[in-house]
């Protein structure tokens, strides 16, 4: 059973949380996904870890990394790990302990292509 993965998904998940992210905005950072169906296809892809776990921080740099890896020269790996930390404490806020991870990832891009 796939995760939260479709553009109508993922707006609804933000829009149902109370994110700053437009409709517009949302669109544009997930197009940029490339297969978010198949980052979501078992239960363990499904979620982002925000506690110290390397594993976890590593998938999220390398998914992140992949998507501009034409801008790598001007995005560092410490970068993507800021943006991640950035948005992980936006959920702590909402107090949101499990975080999707296509609407964890457009949240990321947002920040990153602002």
């Amino acid at each position: 059973m796939a995760g939260i993965h479709t553009l109508s998904d993922v707006k609804e998940y933000l829009q149902d949380n109370s994110f700053s992210i437009t409709d517009d905005r949302i669109k544009k950072c997930y197009d940029l996904i490339p297969n978010p169906e198949v980052r979501v296809n078992s239960d363990d892809k499904q979620w982002v870890a925000c506690v110290t776990q390397d594993f976890e921080e590593q998938t999220t740099i390398d998914a992140i990394a992949k998507i501009f890896s034409k801008d790598r020269d001007l995005l560092t790996d410490e970068d993507i790990k800021e943006q991640a930390e950035e948005v992980c404490k936006i959920f702590k806020r909402k107090e949101i302990s499990h975080k999707p991870r296509i609407p964890f990832y457009v949240l990321m891009i947002d920040r990153i292509i602002k």
